[in-house]
């Protein structure tokens, strides 16, 4: 028999008044050796706790900007809807996180 609880994600969510909330925060990143190692280390100092698999499909487009896609994972399944997009020039990082 399985123990479907263990798999159970645990819940790490904190609900504040909107007026506590924190504000934007900014990220230090150090460029790495490739344009996709730079978007999981960023994507690591992000979220450090989530479990991700980069999707094979990035690329450096002909303006120069390198696109790098996630996906974030649990128990080695992919979430549906669960997706990290990276943007990235030599001087700009831009994320979109879609749940």
């Amino acid at each position: 028999m399985v123990d479907l609880e263990s798999f159970r994600l645990k819940a790490t969510a904190q609900y504040v008044n909107a007026t506590e909330a924190l504000g934007a925060t900014s990220t230090l990143l150090v460029k790495r050796d490739g344009y996709v190692d730079t978007a999981v280390a960023f994507v690591k100092d992000l979220v450090p706790f989530a479990e991700f698999r980069i999707v094979e499909d990035h690329y450096v487009g002909t303006n120069g900007i390198a696109h790098v896609n996630l996906k974030q994972t649990a128990y080695g399944l992919d979430i549906d809807n669960a997706d990290f997009n990276i943007n990235a020039s030599a001087l700009v990082v831009r994320f979109i996180c879609q749940n």
